[in-house]
């Protein structure tokens, strides 16, 4: 009896220790797994979806498409790119719009164009180009879907290097119309614009050359002289704006003796921070 009570209580104790050491096991995996998957969810963070209104021109929207997965590859390393939607237009009748100044058939694409964004589930949108910014004057995009404005990265980029007055090129209706003057004015900078001639050469060669995907050296000759022009017209200009995503050619190449604001690198460099903003 004596034996037999022994070994029950060996037997107790062997069930004990058994039942300790599978909850010590059972709360190391527990800590484990709840570990792993919090690292497992932080390698599966990805940067925000980008809609991306494009194809105005297709040329400045593949600088965009570049320099957005360049610039996200830069800060978040690896293998990382952009989460990236491109809804891109067909320009021609875009162009024919303009002509007959039918800016109501460009907004009304505008508009359809982040409707469906937001329909395929994107996080905010940009419009890769400076001109058709003007499609959004007359209503608040945000009320459908949140907007990376170029003016907002602009603005933000002189403030930052302290310039408070600028000249801005780009089409003639970047250049002509109140409106874009106005959306930097209302931001704190003063916007200046060239003489008609220099807005003509330079509308030219957009329309020519650069929306084809072209660049030339009588091209890119003639804008540069352009803007040694505007130097010498303007010299209270701090900044000269490129504000035609197609003239980022133009900054790999700038030698004059005022710094240039290449809207394209900006808008991306601010898209792109957006994106990851959640990430840090």
């Amino acid at each position: 009896m004596l034996n037999r009570g022994c070994s029950e209580l060996a037997e107790s104790r062997r069930a004990e220790r058994k039942k300790q050491s599978l909850l010590q096991v059972n709360k190391h995996f527990s800590v484990t797994r709840n570990a792993e998957s919090a690292n497992s969810d932080q390698a599966l963070a990805t940067s925000k979806t980008i809609g991306l209104i494009g194809g105005l021109s297709w040329a400045s929207t593949s600088h965009y498409y570049e320099k957005i997965n360049r610039e996200t590859n830069h800060i978040l390393g690896g293998q990382a790119s952009a989460n990236l939607l491109i809804s891109s237009l067909d320009f021609q009748p875009i162009i024919t719009a303009q002509t007959k100044n039918n800016w109501e058939f460009i907004e009304g694409r505008i508009l359809n164009e982040i409707k469906l964004l937001k329909s395929a589930g994107v996080d905010f949108f940009a419009i890769a180009s400076n001109t058709i910014h003007y499609a959004l004057r007359n209503f608040d995009p945000t009320s459908i879907l949140t907007v990376n404005n170029i003016f907002d990265a602009v603005a933000d980029e002189c403030k930052a290097k302290n310039i408070s007055k600028i000249c801005l090129i780009g089409t003639r209706y970047t250049m002509t119309f109140p409106f874009f003057k106005n959306e930097y004015e209302r931001r704190g900078i003063k916007c200046l614009t060239p003489s008609t001639k220099i807005q003509t050469e330079i509308n030219q060669w957009i329309f020519k050359e650069l929306i084809h995907g072209i660049a030339s050296e009588t091209c890119l000759r003639d804008l540069i002289k352009c803007c040694e022009t505007i130097i010498s017209d303007l010299p209270e200009a701090q900044a000269i704006v490129l504000g035609c995503t197609e003239l980022s050619v133009l900054g790999p190449i700038w030698r004059l003796n005022v710094p240039s604001i290449d809207t394209t690198e900006i808008h991306c460099k601010s898209i792109v921070a957006q994106s990851i903003c959640h990430l840090s």
